[in-house]
């Protein structure tokens, strides 16, 4: 971990209050990505690994909600081969509703319940926002995939819907990363 802080790139997101999540770090260094697409990628934790990981990738990020957006944007100003999309990732073009957690990393597309609460203290609903949501293929085009390609998802409990487009951008290649969860807490049911 000491190693961790040497990281210019590192350096740059604690400036904005963004922690690298470097717990991944481990695995990706065993992955070859030249391009990685981050759906739901918050204030960039996980582009911030991807990036140190792999300096000359191209990162296509999403992001729908205005304020990690934003704060996104700041980490990687000047970043030529970061493209963020302030959209949500879903089957179909059009708006939705997303339910604003405490945490805005726990914000989804799905009501939150008290499970998730209970399970994530600190995650209740505080308000709803409408966002622009759509497919992949609206902003990513299949020639834009440089392959390897690395494909991480974490939208709290939304994985399956975000995933319906993805062939259609070729990115269901088999160096594609897939991060669905078993359960959805969001909804009390199993996905």
């Amino acid at each position: 971990m000491a190693g961790t802080f040497r990281s210019l790139r590192y350096i740059q997101g604690l400036r904005f209050g963004v922690a690298a999540a470097f717990e991944h770090e481990s695995v990706l260094r065993q992955l070859n990505c030249r391009t990685i697409v981050d759906v739901g990628a918050n204030i960039g934790q996980f582009a911030l690994v991807a990036r140190r990981c792999y300096p000359n990738a191209t990162i296509f990020s999403f992001e729908p909600l205005p304020k990690p957006a934003n704060r996104y944007r700041r980490v990687f100003a000047g970043d030529e081969r970061v493209r963020l999309n302030e959209v949500a990732v879903g089957p179909s073009a059009g708006k939705a509703t997303i339910y604003v957690s405490a945490r805005d990393d726990s914000s989804s597309l799905l009501p939150i319940t008290a499970l998730q609460n209970q399970i994530f203290p600190g995650t209740s609903e505080v308000g709803q926002e409408n966002v622009r949501i759509g497919p992949l293929r609206e902003f990513v085009q299949p020639e834009e995939i440089e392959p390897p390609a690395l494909l991480k998802i974490d939208v709290q409990g939304y994985e399956l819907e975000a995933l319906k487009d993805a062939r259609a951008c070729s990115i269901g290649s088999p160096t594609s990363t897939w991060n669905v969860p078993l359960w959805s807490y969001m909804q009390d049911k199993l996905v």
